[in-house]
C-alpha cells in the first residue's frame, strides 16, 4: 500500500521532471536569428531557483521519511523485546531459547505483535533473536539457567523462616570454586553470578579482592567478565 509519503516523492518527481522539461525550453532559441530568446518571457533564474527549491525539499522529505522508518524499527523492536518478557514471564519458569523464538513468531500471536510492535514484527535471523535475548540478560530483565534456557527474573524477598544449611561451609572453599569457575573459558559468563553470589556471601573482602585484581589483569576476557561482575555486585553506600 503506497503511503502519504510515497504519493508525496511520486509528484515532487513530477513537479521537477515538468520544471526541468520549462528549464530546457526556457533556454532554446526561439528563431534562427536570435537563439537566446526566451519563449513566453520565462526568465532562466527563476526555473533554476524551481529546481533548486524542488532539490532541496525533496532532500528534506527523504530525509524525514528515513527518519521515520528508523523511528518505527526501533518502536517494533522495543515492542518485540517487550512481548518477549510478556511470553518469558506467563510461561512459569525455563524456557529454550529456539521455544521461545516459536513462540514469538506463532501465527496465533500475530495480534499480540501488532499490538506491542505496530506491525507483525519478525526478527530477520536466528542472530537478531538471540541479540535481543543477550539484550533482555544485560538489562536484569531475564536470566540463562542453562547454556540455551532462559526464565523471566523475580527478585524474591528473603525468606527468615526458610530452612538453611545446618553447617557453615568453608568461605575459602566458597571463593576457590568462584576463582576457578572464573578463569575456566568454557563456563559461561552468566554462570559465574550465583558463584559469585555465594563468595560475597561468605568472603565478601576475599570476593572483593579478587574481582579488583582481575579488573586489573591484562587478559582482556579476564577483565571483561570482572567488568560484568563489578556491575553486578557495586559497593554498598555508606
Amino acid at each position: 500500500m503506497i503511503n502519504r509519503f510515497h504519493r508525496a516523492l511520486f509528484l515532487l518527481g513530477w513537479l521537477a521532471l515538468s520544471s526541468a522539461a520549462l528549464a530546457a525550453e526556457a533556454i532554446s532559441p526561439a528563431e534562427p536569428h536570435d537563439p537566446w530568446r526566451l519563449k513566453h518571457e520565462v526568465q532562466i533564474g527563476d526555473a533554476l531557483t524551481s529546481l533548486t527549491l524542488l532539490a532541496g525539499f525533496t532532500g528534506f522529505l527523504l530525509t524525514v521519511v528515513q527518519d521515520r522508518r528508523k523511528k518505527n524499527r526501533e518502536d517494533a523492536r522495543s515492542g518485540a523485546l517487550r512481548l518477549m518478557l510478556k511470553i518469558l514471564r506467563e510461561n512459569h519458569g525455563p524456557m529454550r531459547i529456539e521455544d521461545l523464538k516459536r513462540a514469538f513468531e506463532s501465527s496465533g500471536g500475530k495480534s499480540l505483535r501488532k499490538a506491542y510492535c505496530g506491525e507483525d514484527f519478525k526478527f530477520t535471523s536466528n542472530n537478531s533473536f538471540e541479540g535481543a535475548v543477550y539484550r533482555l540478560h544485560w538489562e536484569g530483565k531475564i536470566d540463562f539457567v542453562s547454556g540455551d534456557e532462559v526464565m523471566f527474573r523475580v527478585h524474591e524477598r528473603l525468606n527468615q523462616s526458610r530452612p538453611g544449611m545446618t553447617i557453615s561451609p568453608s568461605p575459602d572453599l566458597i571463593v576457590s570454586v568462584f576463582q576457578k569457575a572464573f578463569a575456566d573459558p568454557k563456563i559461561a559468563i552468566w554462570e559465574l553470578e550465583p558463584l559469585a553470589a555465594s563468595a560475597f556471601v561468605y568472603d565478601p573482602q576475599a570476593a572483593s579482592v579478587f574481582l579488583t585484581q582481575s579488573l586489573n589483569s591484562s587478559d582482556l576476557e579476564l577483565q571483561r567478565r570482572a567488568s560484568f561482575l563489578a556491575g553486578k555486585f557495586p559497593p554498598a553506600q555508606k
